[in-house]
C-alpha cells in the first residue's frame, strides 16, 4: 500500500516533467522547422529518451526500496516468531513445573516423587542395587500453626526447606510428601549419616517454637532401605513406620530399620 503510493507519486512527477520536456522538444523543433531559431539537432526524441530515463530509475529506485522493506519485513517477522516460541517455550516450562512441583516450597510435589520412587524401585529391582528412603517430619508442627497462625506455619516450611536443600547432594530427590511431611530418596550407604546430619542442622537453626515445651522447630525422621524384596507400598509403610517410632522415642530423633 505503501510503495504503491510512493509509485504513483514517482509517477505522477515524472509525467508532467516527461511531457514538459517533451513539449518543450516539440516546440524546440517546430521552431527550429520555421526556422525561428537554429538548433544543430532535434530535441523531440532526445526529451522522450530523457523521460523514458527518468522513470526507469524511478521505478529501480522504488524496487529497490521495495526490496529493502521486504527484507525488514522477513527480519521483523523473524523476531516475532523467536519472540513467540520463546514464550511458548517458557509457559510450556511453567506448565509443566506446575505438574511436579509444589507450589508453597517449590521443590518437587508428592505426584513427581510417586513417578520417580517407581522408576527407582523398578531400575533397583534390575541392577540388585540399594537404595534408602528417609520420612522426615516437623515436631508438633500443628502447635505451631495454632500459637503463630497458618501464614507463619507456610513460612516455616520455606525456611525448613532451604535449610534441607543447602546440604543435599546432587542424586538425592527431596520431595514434600504432604502438609508438613516430606520424604528424600538416596543411596543407601550415606542415608542415616544424612539424616543424621539435617536433624542437627534443623536443631541447632534454633527456629523458634514457642507452642511446645522444647521452644524450638526440630524433625524427626524414619529411614529404610530397600533390599529387593519390598513393594513400593511395603517400603513407604515402612518408613512411616520408623518415622513414628522416632517420634514415640521423644521426637528429634532418626529411627532406621
Amino acid at each position: 500500500m505503501i510503495h504503491s503510493a510512493r509509485l504513483n507519486k514517482w509517477v505522477s512527477r515524472l509525467n508532467m516533467i516527461g511531457a514538459i520536456i517533451v513539449f518543450s522538444g516539440v516546440i524546440l523543433d517546430y521552431l527550429k522547422g520555421s526556422g525561428v531559431i537554429t538548433i544543430r539537432y532535434e530535441m523531440t526524441m532526445p526529451a522522450v529518451a530523457l523521460y523514458l530515463l527518468l522513470q526507469l530509475i524511478a521505478i529501480a529506485k522504488d524496487f529497490a526500496e521495495g526490496r529493502m522493506e521486504l527484507i525488514r519485513l522477513n527480519q521483523s517477522l523473524d523476531e516475532e516468531v523467536a519472540l513467540q516460541t520463546k514464550q511458548l517455550k517458557e509457559k510450556n516450562e511453567q506448565l509443566e513445573a506446575l505438574v511436579w512441583q509444589d507450589g508453597l516450597t517449590g521443590i518437587a510435589n508428592r505426584r513427581y516423587f510417586n513417578e520417580m520412587v517407581a522408576n527407582q524401585f523398578d531400575h533397583a529391582k534390575q541392577q540388585q542395587q540399594k537404595w534408602s528412603l528417609i520420612m522426615i517430619d516437623i515436631d508438633e508442627f500443628k502447635q505451631y500453626n495454632d500459637y503463630y497462625g497458618h501464614v507463619a506455619g507456610d513460612q516455616l516450611l520455606k525456611v525448613f526447606v532451604d535449610i534441607i536443600n543447602k546440604i543435599l547432594p546432587p542424586n538425592v530427590l527431596f520431595a514434600r510428601y504432604g502438609g508438613e511431611e516430606f520424604v528424600l530418596i538416596t543411596q543407601d550407604d550415606q542415608a542415616m549419616s544424612l539424616a543424621e546430619e539435617l536433624r542437627q542442622r534443623i536443631e541447632h537453626a534454633n527456629l523458634e517454637h514457642l507452642g511446645r515445651d522444647l521452644k524450638r522447630v526440630t524433625a524427626s525422621f524414619g529411614v529404610v532401605t530397600y533390599t529387593n524384596e519390598e513393594t513400593v507400598e511395603e517400603l513407604l509403610h515402612k518408613a512411616d513406620e520408623n518415622l513414628y517410632m522416632a517420634k514415640r522415642s521423644g521426637r528429634n530423633r532418626v529411627y532406621a530399620s
